[in-house]
């Protein structure tokens, strides 16, 4: 989308000025008059010559775009480009690739009979400039090859015009991925494999080595190459990891280093891989990790971009105190090259270019200290040329194309054709043998090692396809700090999460096997659960057998809880049977019959519930459940009881109709019953099947080899824990309820004190529930399961005693023509009075009820 913006741009701009598809420029007073030739010389469009800075005619033109100015100014009401502090390397690159292109003149006119050009401009860090640059090039015929600037933006904003007219353009490196696409800069090559292969160079040394633990420091330029070794060596599996950080700027890399490894409590890993195309701030963080930091045991690896500055004396000292490896076109990047020199050094005559007018002044400026230093880039200039003019020279000796435009696409297609090798010689019997792969010039990479032993040199030759070490001496003793942890022993497992990984994210910790657990090998992802009657020993190696004892072993209290269980549903069937045969009795019915059946039926469940945890404690979910239907079901009547008697005689007393009377009536009870069921039955139901169950089988060992109880315990997972917690508080509060109501009642005459039975049997429970918690939580394993089974028993057993024996021994006693204290005539008249009540809107007058002050 880019250069479709571009192309759209610089079309509605010649089209403004009536330009064809070439035009002239008129060149600067202080150049040499000589004309450059872009085309015709009839056409009105101009070019301002500001940023050309040297120019040659010639049948075929090369043009490059430097950045030499800095920054654009306005003097006199005129914007241009300023010179006052230009950018020396940049004027090298400038001249290295202008001598190229002089160098290769003569013998050029001898195999194609044509001549040589150049066009230089100059960019200025400035994208207005640059793109008229860009333009001025991609129209002009003669132009058969150009190199681009080397910033990011600007690189794409010159070569979103250039390759959009198919001019075989040279980037100093791929910036990002968007510049390595095909699709968005067609003709677009980089003369380097910086930022393109360094990753997978990177990832062939830490495979060599077998490296784990790696820090990765990375500039923005370098960032999907610390991006593909960092996603790359996490992929190895479990054990191979990485910490990325971006370094943001020279001025904040101390800041960076120490901030990260301030978060991790110091903990750096053996092997520091820094990514940087900043020699500066690759200085300063490098500096930094080792004076300051005491990093002179770690490993050092270098990407490409900063192995550009290995023979720089101030970065040579401190990489001379590490163990350091570095990526380097060792002979591309000698700086001894006789050739450079030579045109770098050479006495400079006033020929009336810009070039060389602003060089010399940079040089009476910048190098007064000494001889001046060599921008490293100056090859890759002189090869981008020197790969153009060879191959350009080749086409037209064979295919000698009519259109320029045609002309452009197959020299681009033959720079970039796999089938032909690029043999690049720089002076000095220094020759590179190359070819172009994925648009990019491949040399290769020698492996550098400087060791603080004083031992240095080149260990071996590296491509993106290919590692060859050819001198495994010089890199031995370089395999430690494979991994951040130490191997975790028999006996325990890796673990690779919790608060040690949220500092270290590449590390893993050491646990040991659990009681019945174990494992046998070194650095185990996980240890071997051992059989059920087995224990782990105690380095946790293997497993040995072990008894499990569980209450059912013990017969006496398996079947003493069984038999009191049986007691219980006897004597509660028993009880049912003389309600049956007593309905009509006025002791039975005072009571209301569906209240006393619905109290037995939940009994019962009580008696069967009383003996499950002493059966197996597999069984903890169906006491869970059994339990909160017994309670439920027996808090919810009592409940309803309390309630029905409280609001008859308080509506009595004031001769007035009971609140919600409907919910006293049989109907009612039904309602309360089944609503009260469905709601903790579904909280049962969330808790064992959706949340997981809250109330568990946990197999307890007090010490390794020591009998495994299993025993019934609440779940650990706060979410289980709390669901299944949450239905326990529906009965408690019934009960709770049904207390205050009985004791507030304790002393109403009627239903033969029935209020204070209820008070009575409560209270009980109550007691029975503090004393269990009191005891069940000191208790040994082997006991809980009992103390539940006795508590159950025993609630079931008090609600049953206290609320059914006075009806039974009334009955009874009336039976066997005993006095009592209530006569047949008062109940029946008592009875007629509170069902007179609660079925129809009457008053009825109950004063006699309450005198005395029995309330």
């Amino acid at each position: 989308m880019f250069r479709i913006l571009m192309f759209l741009l610089l079309y509605s701009w010649c089209t403004l000025l009536s330009v064809p598809t070439s035009c002239t420029t008129t060149n600067n007073p202080s150049s040499s008059g000589q004309s450059v030739g872009l085309g015709n010389t009839n056409n009105t469009c101009s070019t301002s010559t500001d940023s050309i800075l040297a120019t040659k005619d010639g049948d075929f033109i090369l043009s490059g775009i430097f950045n030499i100015g800095k920054h654009m100014e306005t003097v006199n009401g005129t914007r241009g480009c300023s010179y006052t502090n230009p950018s020396f390397y940049s004027l090298q690159r400038a001249l290295a690739f202008r001598d190229t292109v002089l160098k290769a003149s003569a013998e050029f006119n001898a195999r194609t009979n044509a001549t040589l050009g150049y066009l230089i401009y100059d960019g200025c860090l400035d994208l207005p400039t640059t793109g008229v640059a860009a333009a001025n090039i991609a129209r002009n015929e003669k132009v058969v090859g150009a190199t681009a600037p080397d910033r990011a933006n600007l690189t794409k904003y010159a070569a979103s015009t250039l390759t959009s007219f198919s001019v075989p353009t040279f980037a100093s490196y791929f910036f990002d991925s968007e510049l390595s696409s095909s699709d968005n800069f067609p003709t677009l090559i980089s003369m380097i494999d910086t930022e393109v292969n360094e990753g997978k160079l990177v990832l062939h040394l830490l495979e060599y080595f077998d490296y784990r633990f790696i820090d990765i420091w990375y500039h923005s330029y370098s960032e999907d190459n610390a991006l593909y070794v960092f996603e790359k060596h996490w992929e190895k599996g479990q054990g191979y990891c990485a910490r990325l950080t971006q370094l943001t700027g020279a001025d904040q890399a101390e800041r960076e280093v120490e901030a990260t490894y301030a978060a991790t409590n110091e903990s750096a890993a053996d092997v520091q891989v820094i990514l940087d195309n900043s020699v500066t701030q690759a200085k300063i963080t490098l500096t930094y990790m080792v004076n300051e930091l005491g990093f002179q045991n770690k490993i050092f690896i270098f990407g490409t971009s900063m192995s550009r500055y290995w023979y720089e004396d101030s970065f040579k000292d401190i990489i001379g105190s590490t163990n350091t490896l570095l990526f380097t076109a060792h002979a591309l990047l000698n700086a001894e090259i006789p050739e450079i020199n030579e045109v770098l050094s050479a006495p400079w005559n006033e020929t009336g270019e810009l070039l060389d007018q602003y060089y010399i002044e940079a040089q009476d400026s910048m190098c007064d200290d000494g001889p001046c230093s060599v921008s490293s880039w100056i090859p890759f200039f002189k090869i981008s040329a020197q790969v153009l003019i060879e191959q350009l020279t080749d086409v037209l000796e064979t295919q000698k194309p009519e259109c320029r435009m045609d002309l452009r696409d197959i020299l681009y297609s033959k720079i970039i054709s796999t089938d032909d090798n690029i043999t690049v010689e720089l002076g000095g019997n220094i020759t590179l043998q190359g070819n172009i792969e994925d648009r990019v010039i491949q040399f290769g990479y020698d492996i550098y090692i400087s060791r603080p032993d004083g031992r240095s040199g080149i260990a071996g030759k590296v491509t993106p396809d290919h590692l060859d070490i050819t001198n495994p001496d010089l890199l031995s003793g370089l395999t430690h700090g494979r991994a951040c942890s130490a191997d975790c022993t028999p006996g325990s497992y890796r673990l690779f999460s919790g608060d040690d990984v949220a500092k270290l994210p590449c590390c893993w910790k050491c646990v040991e096997c659990s009681l019945d657990t174990f494992s046998v090998t070194t650095n185990a992802p996980a240890c071997t659960r051992c059989q059920d009657n087995q224990s782990s020993t105690d380095n946790g190696t293997s497993c040995i057998r072990v008894e499990m004892e569980y209450i059912n072993q013990h017969k006496i209290f398996l079947y003493s809880g069984i038999f009191l269980s049986a007691v219980g549903e006897v004597i509660a069937i028993s009880f049912g049977v003389v309600i049956y045969r007593n309905e009509d009795r006025p002791v039975i019915k005072a009571s209301d019959v569906g209240y006393l059946y619905t109290v037995l039926v939940s009994l019962m469940i009580g008696f069967v519930a009383s003996i499950v945890p002493l059966l197996s404690a597999s069984l903890c979910s169906l006491e869970y459940t059994l339990f909160l239907v017994f309670t439920t079901m027996t808090t919810t009547n009592l409940a309803w009881k309390c309630w029905k008697i409280y609001g008859i005689f308080t509506s009595s007393e004031n001769f007035d109709t009971p609140k919600c009377s409907w919910l006293l009536k049989k109907k009612g009870q039904i309602s309360i019953n089944i609503f009260s069921q469905i709601t903790v039955l579904f909280l049962v139901f969330l808790n064992l099947v959706v949340l997981g169950p809250g109330w568990v089988r946990l197999d307890y060992q007090e010490t390794v080899h020591d009998v495994i109880n299993p025993i019934c315990t609440v779940a650990t997972e706060t979410v289980a824990m709390v669901t299944a917690i949450i239905p326990v508080l529906l009965p408690i509060s019934l009960l709770l309820f049904s207390l205050i109501m009985a004791f507030r009642m304790r002393m109403f005459p009627h239903n033969f004190k029935e209020t204070l039975n209820i008070f009575t049997a409560t209270l009980i429970v109550l007691m029975c529930c503090v004393m269990f918690l009191t005891g069940y939580t000191l208790a040994d394993p082997l006991l809980k399961a009992l103390l539940r089974s006795i508590v159950m028993f025993l609630a079931s057993m008090a609600f049953l005693l206290a609320i059914f024996l006075p009806r039974i021994m009334i009955l009874t006693a009336e039976e066997q023509g005993e006095e009592i204290n209530v006569t047949n005539s008062m109940v029946r008249n008592s009875v007629v009075r509170m069902d007179s009540v609660v079925r129809t809107n009457s008053v009825v007058r109950t004063d006699s009820l309450f005198s005395g002050k029995n309330m």
